[in-house]
């Protein structure tokens, strides 16, 4: 709060604790880092700095000037609503301020929403309505004029949250299945041209063509890698333990 007001910025942003209560289920680093701060102090959100900006609630401040302008809310009856609020704010704001402050303890439970949305691919409402907020967001985006400033940033959001929702899916049956309602969701109307030519509209294009093969070769990929991965990370872990071990035990000698 001090912050909002004394740098007289649109958005204030704190740092953060990942708390994990059990390690019954495994967490890549991406996933962890997603919600750590990597930038500190005044920004402008600009088209690249508003991709670094994670879309949850729980580590910001708002003004409420800025969300009545622009009528901002939340999509009723969606998971990810919370998402669509950040989103739709983060393109009517100019500023932001990041404190390195862990002010919030995120804990990450087996049982939570989040949690369930990244492990249960099967829960398809969890899944859809990921492409239902963007549906939404490009609605308001459209309503408030602001869709020509950040037709680069609706693109490249659009397209990370599809291939990160391919990745944990478990088969080519599902990643099919997901892609034909990316299509009718939100793809089959929308004029791709009207959109920059960056890397991340391929990948629409593709979807839009119903040409999904790159996605299947992409899956494949990940799973002949996976073994492999698992395998190298266990040698390290092994090996780091190994040779530390040594020195832990002359630590707790040295306390005696």
């Amino acid at each position: 709060m001090e912050t909002i007001q004394s740098k007289s910025v649109d958005l204030a942003i704190c740092n953060c604790n990942v708390v994990k209560d059990e390690q019954t289920y495994d967490l890549r680093d991406s996933e962890i880092d997603y919600y750590k701060l990597t930038y500190y102090g005044l920004h402008s959100l600009t088209f690249p700095f508003k991709t670094r900006v994670n879309s949850v609630l729980w580590n910001k401040i708002f003004k409420k000037s800025i969300i009545e302008q622009y009528n901002i809310d939340f999509p009723s009856g969606y998971y990810h609503d919370d998402m669509a609020f950040v989103l739709q704010y983060l393109c009517c704001a100019k500023t932001i301020y990041a404190i390195d402050v862990h002010l919030y303890n995120y804990l990450l439970r087996s049982n939570s929403i989040m949690h369930q949305t990244y492990f249960s691919p099967k829960d398809r409402k969890k899944m859809f309505d990921t492409i239902d907020v963007m549906k939404y967001f490009l609605i308001k985006l459209s309503d408030n004029n602001l869709l020509n400033d950040n037709k680069a940033y609706f693109i490249v959001i659009l397209s990370g949250l599809i291939k990160w929702i391919v990745s944990i899916l478990s088969s080519k049956e599902e990643i099919i299945f997901f892609l034909d309602y990316c299509n009718e969701t939100i793809l089959f109307d929308l004029d791709l041209d009207y959109f920059p030519d960056i890397e991340n509209k391929v990948r629409l294009l593709n979807i839009k063509n119903k040409y999904y093969q790159p996605f299947y070769q992409e899956d494949n990929k990940k799973k002949r890698n996976k073994p492999v991965k698992k395998f190298i990370k266990k040698v390290l872990t092994f090996s780091f333990s190994y040779f530390l071990f040594p020195y832990y035990i002359y630590k707790i000698y040295k306390r005696m």
